[in-house]
């Protein structure tokens, strides 16, 4: 049996949690109440002043800066738990927020995808990145040193695509 490629399970757990929470995007949204309401807001505040979105950038940098660190420092050390977690929640939340679209306006899933692409191409690889290199054998001071910088760097980019582009996007997408 072959094996298969460990920076493939990463993508493979998000998709697969994605699916799932389309599919069952009514029975989990109870319980994500208070995440889309926050995500809601920040939402809201992008296409705004120039100031407005610069921190809506930065936030959003630093929160997921913030999950790749977490992801190359507790990869290991959890045996792939931590990496897993983050993988399988951001999948379901983008699912249900897809599923919930498709009830809501009837946005079909791929204008939802189309909408996400101009950041996701680039933040998704990031992080499951990180998530690849937590899991490396090297200290900890070398993977987070020397693992983080490409990801980082994509992740700065990603902010910046999330906060003036992918608006843009959206906009066109829904009409």
């Amino acid at each position: 049996m072959r094996k298969i490629a460990p920076a493939l399970v990463w993508p493979a757990l998000f998709a697969l949690a994605a699916l799932g929470g389309a599919a069952f995007c009514d029975q989990i949204l109870p319980q994500m109440n208070a995440l889309f309401r926050m995500g809601m807001a920040i939402g809201s505040k992008m296409g705004g002043s120039f100031g407005t979105d610069l921190l809506v950038a930065l936030f959003i940098f630093g929160k997921n800066l913030s999950v790749a660190v977490l992801c190359t420092a507790a990869g290991r050390p959890t045996r792939g738990a931590v990496p897993a977690v983050v993988c399988v929640a951001n999948g379901v939340a983008l699912g249900v927020l897809a599923g919930l679209l498709k009830q809501d306006i009837g946005l079909p899933y791929w204008r939802f995808a189309l909408m996400l692409a101009p950041h996701g191409v680039i933040e998704l690889p990031a992080i499951f990145w990180a998530c690849t290199t937590g899991m490396g054998a090297v200290d900890l001071k070398t993977r987070i040193v020397n693992g983080l910088r490409a990801p980082a760097a994509l992740l700065a980019a990603a902010a910046v695509v999330e906060t003036w582009v992918s608006p843009v996007v959206g906009r066109m997408v829904v009409g």
